[in-house]
């Protein structure tokens, strides 16, 4: 059996010749393999993945689209940049013919190849900021997907392709701040709704470039809507609906849908049950999460193939190559209950991992 059969056969619930050992390596992980910030990714990423003797699924292709930056005659952007002690502060300015609105970036680096961004400013900050993309925002830009196209060719049988893309909350919280988000949901459902379906909209247009093109899953993510952000009510009451259409529209053209929270979730589970994706990640244990594999388990529906549960934060860097195996033996007997499951990891892996350790995990799943 393929590395490509073994995966796609794994998320659609079908018969493999053994459990798939698939952890998330993110590009920083590729760039400190090779001690090289420039490396190229794309071929980066496979190469890692064969290195150490894992299923390939490839997430480090971008295709996203940039939704603000793309000006159009009512619609001007001016970026501006300044470096102060380590941080990288990003203003965009987006002028429209009644108002400016400004979103402001903090970008910090955290290690030698990672870096994370955090809007310390919000593009929407009331009803009228909305308005504006409403009247004013040029429609969707076409995706550049040369590099998915480059990755399939490049993967061939080894393994999958699986992108990155936000879901309808997630992409929500990139223009308005979460505490207003969860206010407006309550306090002005109107307003609430009239963003999420505009943003939704948006996000499924250019998902459906994407899915002509071709791709096998797409990483979902879920992660700003957790169990203890908004509970199972609201995430019932206000975002089911919105994220299920989208997850419908997906995999209604045969693309699998991995959804991604790598913080609390227990309380969510059913909830996740109703979504309908085809798996879901990444089972999170304190104090990271909230979840335990044997609860997930017991509680996911059987169509759902579960993906986890190594944490690479503390475990996967500190253990002996000998607990790391062990472990990951564990966690697959465990795992015998379930009609499909792939052995991960809880989050994208930290530069720094003993290499042992990565080849411990991969060799756990011969015993299983």
């Amino acid at each position: 059996m393929t590395g490509r059969e073994r995966l796609l056969n794994s998320i659609w619930n079908k018969p493999v010749d053994r459990r798939a050992v698939s952890p998330f390596i993110y590009k920083n992980f590729v760039k400190a393999f090779f001690q090289d910030p420039d490396v190229d990714v794309i071929q980066g990423t496979i190469d890692v993945y064969r290195h150490f003797g894992f299923d390939l699924m490839h997430r480090n292709i971008n295709v996203r689209g940039d939704d603000v930056h793309v000006e159009g005659p009512n619609w001007r952007v001016v970026v501006k940049e300044q470096d102060s002690r380590g941080e990288r502060v990003i203003t965009t300015q987006v002028e429209t013919p009644e108002r400016i609105l400004t979103q402001v970036k903090s970008v910090k680096q955290l290690t030698k190849y990672h870096s994370v961004s955090a809007t310390v400013e919000y593009l929407i900050k009331d009803r009228t900021d909305f308005d504006q993309f409403v009247k004013y925002q040029p429609p969707v830009p076409k995706l550049a997907l040369d590099e998915l196209r480059r990755a399939k060719e490049l993967i061939g049988d080894e393994g999958i392709t699986a992108p990155w893309i936000s879901g309808v909350f997630n992409t929500l919280a990139d223009y308005r701040k979460l505490d207003d988000l969860l206010v407006d949901a309550l306090m002005d459902p109107g307003f609430f709704h009239a963003m999420a379906r505009y943003f939704q909209g948006r996000l499924l247009e250019y998902t459906r470039e994407i899915l002509d093109e071709g791709v096998d899953a797409l990483s979902y993510a879920g992660n700003i809507a957790t169990g203890t952000m908004v509970g199972p009510h609201f995430f019932q009451r206000y975002i089911l609906e919105l994220e299920k259409e989208v997850i419908d529209e997906i995999q209604g053209k045969g693309t699998a849908v991995l959804y991604h929270n790598c913080g609390d979730a227990r309380s969510l589970f059913e909830v996740y049950n109703e979504l309908g994706f085809r798996a879901y990640e990444s089972i999170a244990e304190p104090p990271y999460g909230d979840s335990t594999l044997k609860d997930a388990i017991e509680r996911f529906a059987e169509h759902i193939t579960l993906l986890g549960n190594i944490d690479q934060i503390d475990f996967l860097r500190t253990a002996t190559p000998e607990e790391v195996k062990e472990k990951g033996e564990q966690i697959l007997t465990l795992a015998e209950k379930r009609p499909s499951f792939i052995l991960g990891t809880t989050d994208f892996l930290e530069e720094g991992t003993p290499h042992a350790n990565l080849f411990a995990l991969s060799s756990s799943v011969s015993q299983n």
